[in-house]
């Protein structure tokens, strides 16, 4: 994705879509406009060390290594790619448009949007559902806010998005990512949270394809058998149910 939006972009030709959607975006109103463009900040460069010691306060140090790493490959990475693209921002290839904040580095893909999207994608498996969606909302954020800005166009900012995610991805590979399995905690919480009054879980050393299961005690003396799904093994257990399915037919 990356690549293709890079030639697209080496020709220099803005699409009619592309502009009208700058367009759109670019004349939002200031109520709507201004936190967007403040919004563009939290894609800088600045912005990596304070997740790395944010991490570091909470005891992640292979968060941390994590994000120094996605953060900063990212940056440089972006830049890179603008140099050989070498394709001009919006003020220069669009009529009337002004750059609403000083900011350097303009053209595809866009740099702070590639630096908030690899921080997002390298933290998310270590962060719950709320705050994952949360630090997506800041990378539509600074996407919105670097085309409201007069800084990149639509393109500019989707393959930042597209680099930071490959970026993260290729960091996940490399240092590996926490299994999101549930503790035995968890899983009595959730079980109370059903109604179940569950007081001891113990796992089992079985095979659960994909699951960690558990030997469950409840108030009244009953053992249930449980298989705690995780995040991350929600699709594997689909893709499983998709491969079975398929090799009985």
């Amino acid at each position: 994705m990356v690549l293709a939006g890079g030639l697209a972009a080496r020709a220099g030709e803005v699409t009619v879509v592309g502009a009208n959607l700058f367009r759109l975006l670019y004349q939002l109103p200031d109520a709507v406009g201004r936190p967007l463009v403040a919004a563009v900040q939290l894609g800088s460069l600045t912005v990596v060390p304070v997740a790395v010691g944010l991490a570091l306060a909470f005891r992640r140090l292979r968060l941390a290594g994590a994000l120094a790493v996605a953060g900063g490959v990212a940056w440089a990475l972006a830049g890179v790619v603008q140099d050989l693209v070498g394709r001009a921002g919006p003020a220069e290839l669009l009529g009337s448009v002004v750059e609403r904040m000083a900011q350097a580095g303009a053209g595809y893909p866009s740099r702070h949007v590639a630096v908030a999207a690899a921080l997002a994608t390298t933290a998310g498996p270590y962060l719950r559902p709320v705050a994952r969606r949360v630090s997506w909302w800041v990378v539509a954020g600074v996407a919105l806010g670097s085309v409201h800005a007069g800084l990149q166009l639509p393109l500019d900012a989707l393959g930042g998005a597209a680099l930071g995610w490959a970026v993260a991805g290729a960091v996940h590979l490399g240092l590996g990512t926490p299994g999101g399995l549930s503790s035995p905690s968890e899983v009595l919480e959730g079980l109370r949270a059903a109604g179940i009054q569950a007081v001891d879980a113990r796992p089992l050393s079985a095979d659960a394809r994909g699951s960690a299961p558990y030997l469950v005690l409840t108030a009244g003396g009953e053992e249930l058998f449980v298989k705690a799904v995780g995040r991350e093994q929600r699709d594997a257990d689909l893709l499983y149910k998709l491969w079975r399915w398929a090799a009985f037919r």
